[in-house]
């Protein structure tokens, strides 16, 4: 893997960079891949995180939340999970896999109302003529923002602040969403038809 030596786990510590939420109402993990992979997808309604009023750090042992087949979200449901992959995407953005069609870091990428992308098709190759180019609508509350902004603003809203943008959870979620699912199968920015 190209990215093997980036330890988004921050070497067991807490916050690191699968962080979402904020100080006083977060969640993170620390021990693997698998713990990872166990926690996504999050399902459950989009919200905050469980208002705990805790730094949930899940190591070896995290308890009930870790099904095997996803999460709860601990409490944040779908908008925990999404928050989640686009901090991943952006740590590994800003360690040189930024998605095509994007000048800098996926971060400081603005959204427009609606963002076309291209990805490749079942032969998994991009630029080969099984490609598939979609376009996808924003909600106006993120319209003119960075990721970078609407991941803080969804880390916010997850450690039970609110929105900064006035946005719902689903908003946000949709938001993220989008932004995740966009660059899938090595998917690049391309002018909308």
């Amino acid at each position: 893997m190209a990215c093997a030596n980036l330890d988004v786990f921050g070497g067991g510590v807490c916050p690191n960079g699968t962080t979402v939420g904020e100080i006083g109402e977060s969640v993170s993990l620390v021990a693997s891949l698998s713990k990872l992979i166990d926690y996504l997808p999050s399902g459950g309604t989009a919200g905050k995180l469980g208002n705990l009023g805790i730094n949930r750090c899940f190591g070896v042992s995290p308890g009930g939340e870790l099904t095997g087949g996803g999460s709860k979200g601990s409490g944040g449901g779908v908008l925990t999970g999404q928050a989640l992959a686009t901090t991943l995407n952006a740590v590994l953005s800003l360690n040189g896999f930024t998605p095509g069609g994007i000048t800098g870091n996926l971060s400081g990428f603005s959204i427009t109302a609606t963002v076309c992308t291209k990805r490749s098709g079942p032969d998994k190759v991009l630029d080969t003529g099984d490609d598939v180019t979609q376009t996808f609508p924003f909600p106006t509350c993120v319209v003119g923002k960075t990721v970078g902004q609407v991941l803080a603003d969804a880390n916010h809203f997850l450690a039970g602040k609110g929105s900064t943008l006035s946005c719902s959870a689903s908003a946000l979620n949709t938001a993220l969403s989008n932004i995740n699912v966009m660059f899938d199968q090595c998917g690049k920015v391309v002018a909308c038809p």
